[in-house]
């Protein structure tokens, strides 16, 4: 009889495990981190594509990113 319960609890315990992992797939990360110099420094993406709002500090502030090119001697902002 125990051991029955202990099959049962093990078959569940599986099934949970299970469901997690594909639970896991969904999952998206709520900010991704460009650049970090230290704890107190870094610049987080709290959107899938950079264009779709601005950068920002982990406490919320605003800190816009500005990009530089050179293609064949002409350069451009971004």
């Amino acid at each position: 009889m125990n051991k029955i319960k202990t099959l049962k609890f093990l078959g569940l315990l599986g099934c949970m495990f299970a469901g997690g992992l594909l639970k896991a797939q969904d999952r998206k990360a709520p900010a991704y981190p460009l650049i970090t110099h230290n704890t107190y420094f870094s610049i987080w993406s709290n959107t899938d594509k950079l264009n779709e709002s601005s950068t920002e500090h982990w406490t919320g502030a605003e800190h816009s990113l500005l990009g530089l090119i050179d293609v064949d001697g002409g350069f451009t902002v971004f």
